[in-house]
């Protein structure tokens, strides 16, 4: 299997599993449903995005968390990356907490 560093064209994701201060966990409506492969529908998600060139997956979580939620976040860590089974993406899962609640 490919792997992130062998494979740098390929798209990158942060995927943000956000908490606030009572361990609840963030998860956001997407405005527009996301259709993968196998008849897969993404309709509910983890705040998150492409990580943009020259940009650093924790620094990408934190953005996209502030664009979509208006929230800022404190960077914990990166618990895992994997390639998608249903997108032709890598997906990097980082825990973040809401430090302005």
């Amino acid at each position: 299997m490919e792997t992130p560093e062998t494979e740098p064209m390929k798209k990158h994701i942060a995927l943000d599993i956000v908490t606030n201060y009572k361990g609840e966990i963030l998860i956001i409506k997407r405005k527009k449903k996301e259709e993968g492969t196998n008849d897969v529908t993404l309709s509910w998600a983890f705040p998150g995005g492409k990580v943009e060139k020259d940009e650093d997956v924790k620094d990408a979580a934190a953005r996209e968390v502030l664009e979509e939620t208006c929230y800022n976040v404190g960077i914990k860590d990166e618990i895992s990356c994997r390639e998608h089974p249903q997108f032709p993406v890598y997906v990097h899962y980082i825990v973040c907490e809401i430090s302005d609640m």
